[in-house]
C-alpha cells in the first residue's frame, strides 16, 4: 500500500492470489493487517510518504496518523472482502491481526491507552467476520483477543479466560545482521517450547519463521539487516528442509494432530508435580487409547520420573510425549531426524563465444560522482535530511559544494554523524568512508576550487523502536575541513545516475568498456556479464535452487535480468559462541557461527527472474570497490550428505537412524557407519573405542540404491562389540542421482 490513495497489489504485492495459493495448500491464514508490522521489513513496513504528513506522529492518538490508518485498513479489508477471502466466504483467512507487538512500547506513549481503544474501534468498524487479536498487548480493547509472541509463551493467559491461548509469533530462529554471526536456534529447545506450550494449555500457534526467505532489492529492514531472511527456519531460504528440524516438528505436529481432539475438547489439566523442575500435565481419562500425557523437565539435569506405575528418563530440558498416556513415543530432546549438510557447488557457466575454462568476460561503466543533473538537484544552504529528501527511492543521496583552497596540500574533513553510510569523493575522486558514524579521512585538496561530493546511503530504515517518525539519516552533524565548519551552498542529487538510466537491465544504452576479471573493483562503478542460454537452460533444468556467490567483494548491489536480488557487504562476522547447547533459556547470542567471513555470500536467483531461451545478464554495483570480478560465480545449493545418530536407550519407545534423500535420489554411497561409541558428528564422524564391525556391511543392506531407509540401533542386528556399555549408531550417506 505505497500509493497515498490507491493500494497496489500488483506483481508479487498480488495479495489476494497469495492467499488463496495458501488455501490451495491446504492453510489457515492469520492476517497481519498492519499497518505497522516490523518484520524486520524496511520501515516496519510504513510508507516513507507517512513522513511528509505535516505534524504526523506514528502509533498514537495524532489525528494525522490516524487519518492514514484509517484508511489504509479500511481500503485493504474492503479489497479483501470483495475477493472473498475470509473464511466466512470460503476463504483462508481465519483471523485477523490489528497493530503489532505495541505493548513493547507503549509505556513510551502518553495516549496509548486511547490509542489501543481507537484500534479496537477501527478493527470493529471493518468487521470481516472473523475474530481479531493483539499479539504483545496485555490490555486489549473489547471483542479483542490478546496473544503472545516470543521464544517461549507455555503458561501465557489471554486476558478474557474464555479465550484460547494463542502463540502467534513462536520465535524458531532468529535474523542476521551485517557483521554479525549466523544464529541458530537448536530444533531440541524449539519442540521443547512447542510441546510445553501445548501441555499447559495452548490452543494455537504458528512459527515465526517457518519458510525462510529473502529480502530482495532494498526490502531488509534494520538498520544493517542482511539480505538473506533465512531465519534458521525448517525450511530454508531457498525452500529446503532444514534437517533435523523439519523432520524433528513434524513428528511432533502429527502426534498432536493424531490428539488434538482430544487436547482441545478438555479443560487446561492440573500441573501434577514429580519434584523440583519435574512435572505432568494430562489430556484425557488414565486407561484410554485416547489419552496422551506430557512429562517435563525444566531442569538442566537427566531424572527420572514415575507416573501411571511406569517409570520414565526425562533429558534435561525436555518433554516426552506418551501416546495413551503410557508409551514415551516422542522425547524434544531425542532427535532420530536426519541431518542435512547442504553446500553451495560451483556451476560450470560461460559467456556468449566463450569456452567453459575461461572467466567471464565482463565491462564496466563507472558513475558520476556528485551532481549528474542539475535541473533536479535540490539546493540547500544546509545538508538535508536523507529521507525525507529522497522519498527513500533510493539509498544513495549526494551532497555537493565547493571549497576553495589557497594552496595544493591535505586537509581534514570531518563530519561527526554520518548515517547509515558514507563516503567522500574530492574532486570526483574516492577518498574514503565513514566508519561507525564518523568521517574522519584527509583529502588532497588542490589550489582554487575543490568540489567536495559526499555520498551518504542507508542499510535498510528502522523496523522497530521508539517514535520512529523521528527518524532522521544522511549528513546529521557540520561538516568541516581543519577543524572549520564548511558554509556553503549545498547541492542534492537523488540516487545515482546509474540507477536513473537504469543501467542495470539488458537494454542499457551507456558506454560499457571492457575490463579484465582479475581487476580490483573501483569504487562507485557498475560492472556487467552476460550467462549464455545454453547455461541458464541447465540451470533451470536442474531442481537445485542457485545463487550468486559474491565472495568478498566489498558494498553494493547486485541485479540478474534486471531484477534487484539485493543489498551485498563483506562486513566479517563476529560474536560466535563455541558452546551451543539447547539447554535453558535461550537468547539470540547463543549458537552464533561462521565468525570470520562475511554474513553473508550467497544470494539467492529466483527461478522466475531466468528465461529458459535466452541468456542472463548480471549487473553489479560497486559502491566503495573492493574485492575482484573473478571471485564471483553462480553456484547451486546441493545437499552434500545426510546423517543420523541415534542411541540404543534413548528415552523412545523406537529408536532408529532414518535417513531420507531429496525427491527422485537414492543412497549412493554409505560414508561411515558405526553402531558403538562414536565420536564426532555429521561431516567428521571416526570410530571409538567400541565399533561394532558388521556396522558397514549392515548399514549397506539396508539404505544403499534405497531413496529412504530405517537403521534401527539393536545389538541384535549389528551384535555386541562391547558388553554393559550403552551404544550408539551414527550413520552418514550421500545421495544421488538414480
Amino acid at each position: 500500500y505505497q500509493r497515498r490513495v490507491h493500494g497496489d497489489f500488483s506483481g508479487n504485492k498480488d495479495v489476494v492470489k497469495f492467499l488463496f495459493r495458501a488455501q490451495r495448500a491446504g492453510l489457515y491464514v492469520n492476517l497481519r493487517v498492519g499497518p505497522y508490522v516490523c518484520a524486520e521489513w524496511n520501515f516496519g513496513g510504513f510508507p516513507e510518504w507517512l513522513l511528509e504528513i505535516p505534524g504526523v506522529a506514528f502509533r498514537q492518538i495524532n489525528a494525522p496518523y490516524q487519518a492514514a490508518v484509517k484508511s489504509f485498513v479500511t481500503n485493504v479489508m474492503a479489497y479483501l472482502k470483495r475477493n472473498g477471502v475470509f473464511a466466512p466466504q470460503g476463504g483462508p483467512v481465519i483471523m485477523a491481526q490489528i497493530e503489532n507487538e505495541y505493548g513493547n512500547i507503549e509505556f513510551t506513549i502518553p495516549s496509548h491507552k486511547a490509542y489501543i481503544a481507537w484500534n479496537g474501534e477501527l478493527a470493529h468498524s471493518v468487521d470481516p467476520g472473523i475474530p481479531w487479536v493483539m499479539c504483545v498487548q496485555r490490555d486489549p480493547p473489547p471483542g479483542i483477543i490478546n496473544t503472545c509472541n516470543g521464544f517461549y509463551c507455555d503458561g501465557f493467559r489471554p486476558k478474557n479466560p474464555a479465550a484460547p491461548a494463542m502463540w502467534t509469533e513462536h520465535w524458531d530462529g532468529w535474523y542476521q545482521k551485517w557483521g554479525e554471526a549466523y544464529p541458530k536456534r537448536l530444533v531440541e529447545d524449539v519442540a521443547f517450547a512447542t510441546a510445553r506450550f501445548i501441555a499447559r494449555g495452548g490452543g494455537y500457534l504458528s512459527y515465526y519463521m517457518y519458510h525462510g526467505g529473502t529480502n530482495f532489492g532494498r526490502t531488509s529492514g534494520g538498520p544493517g539487516i542482511i539480505t538473506s531472511y533465512d531465519y534458521d527456519a525448517p525450511l530454508d531460504e531457498f525452500g529446503l528442509e532444514q534437517e533435523p528440524k523439519y523432520s524433528h516438528l513434524a513428528a511432533l505436529h502429527a502426534l498432536l494432530h493424531k490428539y488434538e481432539k482430544t487436547i482441545l475438547a478438555n479443560e487446561v489439566p492440573e500441573r501434577i508435580a514429580f519434584g523440583r523442575n519435574l512435572e505432568g500435565h494430562v489430556y484425557g481419562k488414565l486407561g484410554s487409547a485416547q489419552c496422551v500425557a506430557f512429562l517435563s523437565n525444566v531442569g538442566e539435569l537427566s531424572e527420572a520420573v514415575t507416573f501411571n506405575s511406569a517409570n520414565y528418563v526425562l533429558p534435561a530440558w525436555s518433554v516426552s510425549v506418551l501416546e495413551g498416556c503410557r508409551d514415551a513415543v516422542y522425547n524434544t530432546a531425542t532427535v532420530v531426524a536426519p541431518t542435512h549438510v547442504y553446500g553451495m557447488k560451483k556451476v560450470a557457466t560461460k559467456t556468449p563465444q566463450m569456452t567453459m575454462a575461461q572467466p567471464w568476460s565482463w565491462t564496466s561503466w563507472a558513475d558520476v560522482p556528485g551532481v549528474w543533473n542539475v535541473s533536479t538537484a535540490i539546493r540547500s544552504s544546509i545538508p538535508l535530511e536523507h529521507i525525507r529528501t529522497t522519498h527513500d527511492t533510493t539509498d544513495y543521496l549526494w551532497y555537493t559544494t565547493q571549497y576553495t583552497s589557497s594552496s595544493t596540500g591535505l586537509v581534514s574533513v570531518q563530519i561527526a554523524g554520518i548515517e547509515d553510510e558514507g563516503s567522500l569523493f574530492w574532486n570526483g575522486e574516492f577518498v574514503g568512508s565513514a566508519e561507525k558514524g564518523v568521517l574522519d579521512v584527509q583529502a588532497l585538496a588542490v589550489a582554487g576550487t575543490n568540489h567536495v561530493q559526499i555520498l551518504t546511503a542507508t542499510v535498510g530504515l528502522i523496523n522497530f523502536g521508539f517514535h520512529m517518525h523521528t527518524v532522521t539519516k544522511g549528513i546529521k552533524t557540520d561538516v568541516k575541513i581543519d577543524g572549520r565548519t564548511m558554509e556553503a551552498l549545498w547541492l542534492h542529487q537523488v540516487g545515482l545516475k546509474g540507477e536513473a538510466d537504469a543501467v542495470y537491465k539488458r537494454t542499457a544504452s551507456v558506454p560499457w568498456k571492457p575490463v579484465s576479471p582479475g581487476i580490483t573493483l573501483q569504487p562507485l562503478t557498475w560492472y556487467r556479464t552476460e550467462i549464455d542460454a545454453a547455461t541458464v537452460q541447465a540451470l533451470l533444468a536442474s531442481p537445485e535452487p542457485f545463487a550468486l556467490d559474491l565472495g568478498a567483494l566489498g558494498k553494493g548491489a547486485a541485479y540478474v535480468n534486471g531484477h534487484h536480488i539485493g543489498r551485498f557487504w563483506d562486513k566479517k562476522a563476529t560474536g560466535c559462541d563455541t558452546e551451543c547447547g539447547y539447554q535453558g533459556r535461550y537468547l539470540p547470542i547463543r549458537c552464533r557461527s561462521d565468525c570470520g567471513r562475511p554474513s553473508q555470500t550467497h544470494y539467492h536467483i529466483p527461478r522466475e527472474w531466468l528465461e529458459g531461451d535466452s541468456s542472463a545478464v548480471i549487473t553489479i554495483l560497486a559502491e566503495r570497490g573492493g574485492g575482484q570480478l573473478d571471485s564471483i560465480s553462480l553456484v547451486r545449493r546441493e545437499l552434500d550428505m545426510v546423517c543420523g545418530y541415534v542411541a540404543e536407550q534413548w528415552p523412545i519407545s523406537e529408536n532408529a537412524v532414518r535417513l531420507r534423500c531429496p525427491d527422485g535420489k537414492v543412497v549412493k554411497h554409505v560414508d561411515f557407519a558405526s553402531f558403538g561409541v562414536p565420536k564426532g558428528r555429521c561431516g567428521d564422524f571416526a570410530y571409538g573405542q567400541c565399533h561394532a564391525t558388521r556396522s558397514l556391511d549392515v548399514v549397506n543392506e539396508l539404505c544403499l540404491g534405497q531413496p529412504s531407509c530405517v537403521v534401527p540401533a539393536s545389538r541384535v542386528l549389528f551384535g555386541d562389540p562391547c558388553p554393559d556399555v550403552v551404544k550408539f549408531l551414527a550413520v552418514q550417506v550421500q545421495c544421488g542421482s538414480q
